[in-house]
């Protein structure tokens, strides 16, 4: 499953793999390996906002926190 233009969730018997593409634009290694979506899906929250400048860490902290909730809300176990 793509998600934007430069990651994607990809699955096997065991794990759900979570892939970024490199400058070459290739998809290397797996970024991460998760049991569950929702795992894949917060570490990919996590890692978006870490490659952004946001003015605050109250700001950063209530971006994060929305975000988990909808995938929260979004995934069903």
């Amino acid at each position: 499953m793509l998600i934007g233009k430069d990651w994607k969730i990809e699955s096997d018997a065991l794990n759900i793999m979570l892939f970024h593409k490199n400058r070459k634009g290739n998809w290397g290694n797996a970024f991460g390996y998760y049991s569950n979506i929702k795992e894949a899906l917060h570490a990919l929250v996590d890692q978006g906002v870490r490659e952004t400048a946001l003015a605050s860490l109250e700001e950063l902290q209530a971006g994060i926190d929305r975000l988990h909730a909808l995938i929260d809300k979004a995934v069903i176990r």
